[in-house]
């Protein structure tokens, strides 16, 4: 006697549930598995077009220009497969968008058409040092379209080397959480989006930078976690009121950090090694350990030994070195 598929008992709704736990990927590998399986994937609700899956940028032009086609066809087939049924999520990684601007709107459309919750738009180059701890002047390859903004239905929305307009995101009553990276951002926007945005609980900054100081003098209720991730701004001050603000997550440059958030929980603090000794280094990491509220759990990176190491080096040689032993 045969084995029986219990999956081809299973109600669509949960096959949809089952596939949409899959990476994208592996759900378009179920089609594979038998004739019943070919339509089985058209029920995932998290849809990822990422142009990685498909190029090699190492090999020669005409090897990466047939993958890329091969890309575009499976793109525009799982489009029209897909048809009206509702996603969740969707995702697309693409360069080379002056080229391809046509597929990405209709990328685009066909993710605002079947009412998705959660918008991730990636056009940054593959060329890029997206490791490198310091900042570099991204320009944005992209602007959102026109036609976003009218849509309510977001809750989040992540944005790389995508341009947007913070004043036009008055729609956006759902929206919780928003992902910003490789682009220059405003004050002024950033104002603007948690103003517009009242829902936003999330703010993640990636590889961004601005001409403006990091200073948000309104008070931000509903933010609760904040990340700034190896961004660049122009002052050596960084202030904001969120009283309600439970996780700060900071990667990048030490200087005056002021945070007005007396229900913080979690804070994740990393700082890049500096050469020699930096007199500053100690007294912004004293005032910032003075004026923060005591979270829960805190992380720390080795910049804070490098800091104590110099002090204690300035104020005793021979208690430095009893650290050092008490560190091996």
């Amino acid at each position: 006697m045969g084995s029986i598929d219990r999956f081809s008992l299973l109600h669509d709704s949960l096959l949809s549930i089952i596939v949409s736990s899959l990476p994208f990927k592996d759900a378009v590998k179920t089609s594979t598995l038998s004739k019943d399986w070919e339509n089985v994937c058209k029920l995932t609700r998290n849809i990822e077009f990422n142009e990685l899956f498909f190029i090699k940028f190492d090999q020669p032009h005409e090897i990466v220009h047939s993958q890329r086609m091969a890309f575009l066809d499976f793109m525009k087939k799982g489009i029209e497969n897909h048809g009206e049924n509702a996603i969740d999520k969707f995702s697309l990684t693409m360069s080379a968008h002056n080229v391809f601007s046509e597929d990405i709107d209709r990328c685009i459309r066909f993710a605002i058409r079947n009412e998705v919750k959660d918008l991730e738009l990636d056009f940054t180059s593959p060329t890029w040092n997206k490791d490198e701890f310091y900042y570099n002047n991204f320009v944005a390859s992209v602007d959102l379209s026109s036609y976003v903004y009218e849509y309510s239905g977001l809750q989040s929305l992540k944005l790389y080397s995508c341009d947007f307009s913070a004043s036009e995101m008055v729609n956006f009553h759902s929206l919780k959480e928003i992902s910003l990276g490789f682009m220059r951002v405003s004050i002024c926007a950033i104002e603007a989006l948690l103003t517009n945005c009242e829902m936003l609980e999330s703010l993640n900054f990636y590889k961004c930078w601005s001409l403006d100081e990091f200073i948000l003098k309104g008070e931000y209720l509903g933010l609760k976690k904040l990340v700034i991730n190896r961004c660049h701004f122009k002052s050596s001050t960084f202030r904001i009121n969120a009283p309600n603000l439970k996780v700060f997550d900071y990667h990048g440059s030490l200087f005056d950090i002021d945070i007005q958030s007396p229900a913080l929980d979690e804070v994740n603090l990393d700082f890049p090694l500096e050469l020699g000794c930096q007199s500053h280094g100690s007294y912004y990491l004293h005032k910032l350990l003075k004026d923060l509220p005591s979270p829960r759990v805190m992380t720390v990176c080795s910049y804070w030994l490098q800091v104590l190491f110099f002090f204690l080096l300035q104020i005793s040689p021979i208690n430095c070195y009893v650290f050092l032993f008490s560190l091996t």
